[in-house]
């Protein structure tokens, strides 16, 4: 179940994008590798949406700012972190 939480961007240590197909239609994963070991991701089917929270997180990373997100939260980087 995805929650929402709020994001420090100088507590990100990485931001990757993986792209699949789900039912034939092109979709995004935001990952987030973050401090003390933390996964957050989330899925998106249109690009746009995909593409602004990617943008939000680029400018918290740069800015030191927070974001307020919607995402899954995984204590473990062996699985999400392997398929990207």
């Amino acid at each position: 179940m995805s929650t929402i939480h709020e994001i420090n961007g100088s507590l990100i240590k990485g931001l990757f994008t993986k792209c699949f197909y789900l039912d034939k239609k092109l979709c995004y994963q935001i990952v987030i590798q973050y401090d003390k070991g933390q996964i957050l991701y989330r899925d998106f089917t249109e690009y746009e949406d995909y593409r602004t929270y990617h943008n939000r997180f680029i400018e918290a990373i740069n800015n030191k700012d927070l974001v307020v997100a919607n995402f899954y939260i995984s204590d473990s980087s062996e699985t999400t972190l392997a398929a990207v």
